[in-house]
């Protein structure tokens, strides 16, 4: 189909061996798609509204929904990429990387990646409206939290890693909904993903081998603070 020319365009572009099996398999793998629900990501999101279904009767309950997408390869169902851009005979470059960097395939490029964010969004709220539908929104603390940022061209390329991290790079967004919380509303503060297990780290440094060579030995306590009060607005 649409992808198979890019094996021989990520050959002609120098890639490493390695990545280029890396895209072959991927391609191997989702070649019998059909229908947008043959994409992973609804596959992930109908599996995890699923269990909720299953375990509903079974509470209190706890569910880790992990969705790869919208990392790369930058590959959602054509139509939600052409809702950004589309134009003649234009290459899907689902590795950005691989833009061949002409006006046309970077605003291509750019709208994958903004197809596949909708695509994702479209599905997370699936689970969420199925939440609802068994009335248990009210029940459940719902928290959302995404991977780093990425650049589009911001910068002269796609990805993160040749100018980064960038403020936009490394921010990340974490979002509450908790049945007892307050009316909603935005806290800016500085957090940390140790925060989110309110958990004392201990990191252990190792003694100098006989050789002398230095490890890591003396203890560093890392400090957290529980966000559970920030989300209730506890004051006290």
């Amino acid at each position: 189909g649409r992808l198979m020319p890019l094996i021989s365009t990520y050959v002609a572009t120098g890639q490493k061996d390695n990545a280029h099996a890396g895209l072959r398999q991927y391609l191997l793998n989702v070649q019998e798609r059909q229908t947008e629900e043959d994409y992973f990501t609804p596959q992930v999101f109908q599996i995890a509204a699923d269990w909720i279904s299953q375990n509903t009767d079974n509470s209190p309950f706890f569910l880790w929904v992990d969705s790869f997408a919208p990392h790369e390869y930058w590959d959602p169902p054509p139509a939600f990429a052409d809702r950004y851009f589309v134009g003649p005979a234009v290459k899907d470059f689902i590795v950005p990387s691989m833009c061949d960097e002409n006006e046309t395939s970077i605003q291509r490029t750019k709208a994958l990646y903004y197809g596949y964010v909708t695509f994702v969004d479209k599905w997370i709220g699936h689970l969420l409206n199925w939440l609802e539908d068994l009335k248990l929104t009210d029940e459940t603390v719902l928290i959302f939290l995404t991977d780093h940022g990425t650049e589009l061209m911001d910068n002269g390329a796609f990805g993160k890693g040749k100018h980064g991290p960038r403020n936009y790079n490394a921010k990340i967004h974490l979002w509450f909904r908790h049945p007892d919380q307050a009316p909603r509303s935005e806290e800016r503060r500085v957090g940390k993903d140790v925060d989110l297990g309110g958990r004392r780290i201990i990191k252990k440094k190792r003694k100098p081998t006989q050789k002398g060579k230095t490890h890591t030995q003396a203890h560093l306590a890392v400090d957290h603070a529980t966000l559970l009060a920030a989300i209730l607005h506890i004051t006290h």
